[in-house]
């Protein structure tokens, strides 16, 4: 077989040096070796081919599709009710993590529903330091995608919901976040004690996904105060419960009277809030009894923040002294609503006329009174370039 292939060769050069009739023999030739090729290769298959075909991933059942049938093939697997071959392991396989579990199903099911055009999409987005391989069907791999209820990118996933409560209306931004530098904070007029101003224009020159009033730092004289990585205050005020965002993600509520050595014990503070109070306890209970003064218990406006797990918040904006429209919360009523919700810490932010949402669209709540000026937000927003946490 080797001799007719290089005689072919042979006679390829001299036809191109030579006349028609040199060509038509090379072409003769060759169809010849061809036929030889297929008649060696049939004869012998075990030669026809280098090695096994290597599995398409995602193609657990062999039909040459991407389907949700291969997804329950997955989740079987990740279960332990089936057992796997090596090929079908690399199949499976689809994110690459060298193991079998339900985020390959997740992401076989993306790539079935036309929700992600390549498993390679996903490489470097599921091992930050936050989610992980966790909610992977949250995010968008198709470029971001806007609606008037939901943000969805590869990093940042926000959806809003609105839940008659209480007598009240509650906005809910329940937010997933693959870098922690989504979750940043800002000053009013962009420096720190800078002339107040509303939350929507904050929001704006930030160019925020979700804003909510801060704290209202500037109305005090004690803190602490960490923004973004950034310590303006150490000294912390031993009357109020204290809010703190890890750096690694988690969200920390202390109780009154926490030292400034105990809180920089807890890891590297990212975000710090002074107001309070906390509304859960340490083991994630709803509360009844706590840090603040007695009139800010009763019904009124509320804003805060909740916290499931790193990379998992929420905001919370309830609308008060509207009438019928919206009441608000007593703080038990919030405290409530956060252990409902399924947070494991939340915590009280300046409410009133102060509480106030917004986001791309302006003004998510109807604030009371058309709301305030104040000294700070919090908001979401794509990681910033050359930010982005490891």
């Amino acid at each position: 077989m080797l001799s007719l292939i290089l005689q072919t060769q042979k006679l390829g050069a001299a036809g191109s040096a030579g006349n028609c009739t040199g060509e038509t023999d090379m072409k003769r030739t060759a169809t010849l070796v061809l036929a030889g090729i297929l008649a060696f290769g049939a004869a012998m298959p075990g030669l026809a081919a280098e090695g096994p075909e290597t599995p398409q991933a995602g193609d657990l059942n062999g039909d040459g599709q991407v389907s949700a049938a291969d997804a329950a093939v997955v989740l079987r697997a990740a279960s332990g009710a089936l057992s796997l071959d090596n090929d079908a392991v690399v199949a499976a396989d689809v994110t690459g993590s060298l193991s079998v579990n339900q985020t390959d199903a997740t992401a076989i099911l993306l790539r079935a529903s036309g929700l992600l055009n390549d498993f390679s999409d996903l490489v470097g987005k599921l091992n930050g330091a936050l989610l992980g391989e966790q909610f992977a069907e949250r995010f968008s791999y198709l470029g971001t995608i806007i609606t008037e209820t939901a943000y969805r990118s590869d990093q940042v996933s926000v959806t809003s919901n609105i839940i008659r409560r209480d007598d009240s209306i509650c906005y809910v931004m329940d937010i997933y976040l693959r870098d922690i530098t989504s979750f940043r904070t800002a000053f009013s007029s962009g420096e720190y004690r800078g002339k107040r101003e509303t939350v929507l224009q904050m929001a704006e020159d930030n160019e925020a996904i979700v804003a909510i009033n801060g704290d209202f730092y500037s109305y005090r004289g004690n803190g602490p105060v960490v923004r973004n990585g950034v310590w303006y205050l150490e000294d912390v005020d031993d009357r109020m419960d204290i809010c703190v965002l890890y750096r690694d993600g988690r969200l920390v509520t202390y109780d009154k009277g926490v030292t400034l050595e105990q809180i920089q014990a807890g890891g590297e503070a990212y975000q710090s809030w002074a107001f309070g109070p906390r509304l859960l306890d340490d083991e994630g209970q709803a509360m009844t009894e706590f840090h603040c003064n007695k009139t800010i218990l009763t019904t009124n406006p509320r804003a805060a923040v909740g916290y499931y797990s790193p990379g998992h918040y929420c905001f919370v904006l309830v609308d008060g002294r509207q009438g019928s429209y919206s009441k608000g919360m007593t703080m038990e009523q919030l405290s409530q609503f956060f252990y409902d919700l399924g947070c494991t810490a939340a915590y009280n932010l300046d409410g009133g006329q102060t509480a106030v949402m917004a986001s791309k669209r302006g003004l998510v709540n109807q604030p009371y009174d058309g709301g305030r000026t104040t000294s700070d937000i919090l908001y979401i927003g794509e990681p910033l370039p050359g930010e982005v946490a490891e």
